[in-house]
């Protein structure tokens, strides 16, 4: 769980209290402490119980405070051992701050593996046939030059589709008409960041 001390300062919890492993969200905040909605039991912003209600709190009564960091917009919530976390290993996406571009927010709960995911968006191939409605066609497929590329921990892979058919959603709302160059890039940093530029331009003008 993760919710804003009075000063705005962002803060991760686990969301299971330590009596009965009730979920934490299920309770309320009051000022900076959270009181369990079950029997009343309160933790600080350190995931220290300071309180149980009619009696002594029980030695080393806790739960799980993870380090976070916020920044461009997103917290970020480091879950391994806490010795290992590092600020600077976080993927700027400086442009999410810039007052100067529109951001759309979406969530989507997806029941499976996070490395599927992976999968799904390195491998631009299968927009061809999910989303052939839409976004895809053909060519994203059968004429696509496909680079990919290693730097350090990222991997980065290269879609190039010259010269080929707009696909429906292109030619209905992009200027597009006919053919045209169209480019998918992806990129992945373990252990879950990705950086999509999906763009098209008119043949030859790349």
């Amino acid at each position: 769980m993760i919710f804003r001390k009075e000063d705005g300062t962002a803060v991760a919890l686990e969301d299971r209290r330590a009596h009965r492993r009730r979920p934490l969200t299920a309770g309320r905040l009051v000022g900076d402490t959270l009181v369990c909605g079950y029997h009343g039991l309160e933790y600080d912003c350190s995931g220290a119980c300071t309180k149980v209600p009619g009696q002594i709190v029980p030695r080393g009564t806790r739960v799980t405070a993870y380090p976070c960091v916020e920044r461009d917009r997103f917290v970020y919530v480091w879950m391994g051992d806490p010795r290992r976390a590092d600020p600077a290993k976080i993927i700027s996406f400086a442009s999410m701050a810039d007052p100067a571009w529109s951001i759309t927010k979406v969530r989507l709960g997806v029941q499976a593996n996070y490395l599927l995911i992976v999968d799904n968006l390195l491998d631009l191939s299968h927009v061809a046939f999910v989303h052939d409605s839409t976004i895809g066609n053909a060519p994203v497929a059968e004429a696509a030059a496909v680079i990919t590329t290693r730097r350090g921990d990222a991997v980065r892979i290269t879609r190039e589709m010259i010269d080929v058919p707009a696909a429906r959603t292109y030619a209905e709302f992009g200027r597009h008409r006919g053919r045209f160059d169209r480019w998918q890039l992806s990129e992945f940093r373990p252990p879950a960041y990705f950086f999509i530029n999906n763009g098209s331009a008119a043949t030859g003008r790349r």
